[in-house]
């Protein structure tokens, strides 16, 4: 037996249900103990049936059951195996009961003023996924989140709060070739929406060194209203995150712009030429509790991505050398910007990042560093001197060509034990593994997924954000660390 009790503390209603454990266990509709009403006159008396009907398993009655302390939604999920839809449910709710939802993952003691919730405090997880009330009212973003005793937030809560939000709310500032290529991959995600965009001068009309935007960038854009200052943009509480899609020289201004405003923030690669000025950024951030992710693309970019964990795990054997080449044509457009060290950091920085980057991320720290060449075209040789690749010797080269017409090239050669693993853009497949001489092809869609780094690492900041993360796939402190290999390539150029 068990009593639910009125709102007002007067009236009750007084049923019938076996107690956990109990043998005799049976369906309401064959039940042929009654729901007893105290008054004949009293309304819920109509509703007998639907109060003899199982609850949602996330709302608890505060009663003492026959067989001690239980969750009635539990007890009666347990005893009938389904659950109702939102009409059974709020019958309590419509009479005015005593009844308390319980919140998902949090323990008893903390899931409000509910002292008879479970026994001993302990948590109470929900047998059968979200209520069915939650449909016919929207979930408050904030609902579920472990709050102090007072009802306040507590330290570090107000980030995961996020994990709530449907839709994570986008902006973008810079609409050049990259700006487009972050709209194109933010459009192709449910996961967001574009809600703002913000460009402070004149529009990049080149494509760049990979055709990534695709068709239909332009009619995307015709659709996102265009902010008249940056503050506007910032201003707007339906914007979560912040793409920085900028020459490099602007970046330090804007990220601390954006997290001061207490968005989440995608800034484009380089951070910047400054290692100090990246871990400055990265500190505010952390203080703000919101994350700040370099795009270093090529950890996402699903053949390297696939590669990286081949070395990493050493599905091949260990790694006996490895070589990168990235070159294109000599930049034609903001040629002030690109030809100008001093505020692009030359092709050593703006191109040659990302093998500086890559080699960090699949084989670890380096722990020599040699360089030839020229801020513009560059050739490194890292050595491994101990860990899992010790005696490892890795090449990358990187540079901009004079000739307009010289085709962007990305190549990779990874020579392991038992195979070599070698990519190159643009052959059919790109990815190919050489296991005693015959070639075995990678796949994409079946050994790895489709698309670009840009689209997997904005999918992977935006799982983050809807998470709750403390810290974003790829982090600050990565992109100082990051421009500090490149400080010391620079330094052995002499330039």
């Amino acid at each position: 037996m068990r009593r639910i009790t009125g709102a007002d503390g007067t009236r009750t209603r007084t049923v019938y249900l076996p107690a956990r454990g109990d043998s005799h266990a049976h369906s309401p509709e064959r039940d042929p103990r009654p729901v007893h009403a105290p008054s004949r006159g009293d309304p819920a008396r109509r509703d007998r049936a639907r109060l003899a009907a199982p609850l949602d398993p996330g709302i608890r009655v505060c009663a003492r059951p026959r067989g001690g302390r239980a969750d009635l939604g539990r007890a009666r999920e347990a005893r009938h195996g389904r659950r109702l839809g939102p009409r059974a449910e709020a019958a309590p709710h419509a009479r005015g009961w005593r009844v308390h939802r319980a919140r998902r993952g949090t323990p008893a003691h903390r899931a409000g003023p509910r002292p008879r919730d479970g026994p001993r405090g302990q948590p109470h997880p929900p047998a059968g996924g979200r209520a069915d009330v939650d449909h016919a009212r929207r979930r408050p973003a904030c609902a579920g989140v472990p709050r102090g005793r007072h009802g306040q937030l507590l330290h570090g809560e107000r980030r995961r709060l996020h994990a709530a939000v449907v839709t994570v709310g986008v902006g973008i500032v810079g609409l050049g070739f990259m700006g487009r290529t972050h709209l194109g991959a933010y459009a192709a995600n449910a996961a967001c929406e574009v809600r703002a965009a913000f460009d402070q001068g004149r529009r990049s009309a080149t494509a760049g060194n990979l055709i990534t935007a695709g068709d239909g960038v332009d009619e995307l854009l015709a659709r996102v209203p265009l902010a008249a200052t940056l503050d506007e943009l910032l201003a707007r509480e339906d914007i979560d995150l912040v793409s920085i899609c900028t020459p490099t020289d602007t970046h330090v201004d804007l990220v601390r712009a954006a997290i001061r405003a207490g968005k989440h923030v995608l800034v484009e690669k380089p951070t910047a030429l400054d290692a100090d000025a990246i871990d400055a950024l990265d500190a505010e951030a952390r203080a703000a509790g919101v994350l700040a992710m370099p795009a270093h693309c090529m950890r996402f970019w699903p053949a390297w991505a696939w590669m990286a964990e081949a070395v990493r795990t050493q599905r091949f054997g260990s790694a006996l050398r490895a070589s990168f080449r990235r070159l294109g044509a000599r930049p034609a457009w903001s040629q002030d910007f690109y030809l100008d060290p001093t505020r692009s950091g030359g092709a050593v920085v703006d191109l040659h990042i990302h093998d500086a980057d890559f080699v960090r991320f699949a084989f670890g720290e380096p722990g020599s560093v040699d360089a030839h060449g020229t801020r513009m075209h560059v050739t490194a040789r890292y050595g491994f001197a101990e860990g899992p690749h010790a005696g490892l010797l890795v090449e990358a080269e990187g540079g901009w060509m004079d000739d307009p017409a010289f085709a962007f090239m990305m190549v990779a050669s990874i020579e392991c034990e038992r195979g070599v693993i070698d990519f190159r853009l643009g052959r059919d497949p790109e990815l190919l593994v050489l296991v005693d001489g015959e070639p075995q092809a990678i796949v994409a869609g079946r050994d790895y997924p489709l698309g670009t780094g840009y689209d997997h690492e904005i999918a992977a900041l935006l799982a983050a954000i809807r998470a709750g993360k403390d810290a974003a796939p790829v982090t600050l402190a990565d992109a100082a660390r990051t421009q500090r290999l490149l400080d010391r390539e620079i330094a052995r150029l002499g330039a």
